[in-house]
């Protein structure tokens, strides 16, 4: 790579909605259940799509992928998985998910 290249890269922002309102209605404990298996789902998905997790704050993840493409089919992965998955799928929750490609 010369010296007057640039490297671009795919960043994606992941965030759940919804868990706040299962917290008011099934507990701390569910919801708290639910917030360390769905971001530990994600993180996985990340992984097999070549992407690395940069930072997760409570619901939120920042993961950095090299390819487009790689961002682009973990992120429709992921809304699969979260809409579809008996392991992770719980119908009050929701995922917002924002994506950038270049430098």
């Amino acid at each position: 790579m010369s010296e007057n290249s640039i490297d671009r890269m795919a960043v994606m922002f992941t965030a759940l909605s919804g868990i706040d309102k299962i917290a008011r209605s099934a507990g701390d404990a569910v919801s708290v259940a639910l917030l360390q298996r769905l971001p530990e789902h994600l993180r996985a998905l990340a992984a097999d799509n070549d992407g690395q997790v940069i930072d997760v704050v409570g619901n939120e993840l920042l993961i950095v992928f090299a390819r487009a493409d790689a961002a682009l089919n973990c992120a429709c992965r992921m809304q699969k998985d979260i809409h579809q998955d008996p392991a992770i799928c719980d119908p009050r929750v929701s995922m917002s998910v924002g994506m950038h490609f270049g430098v």
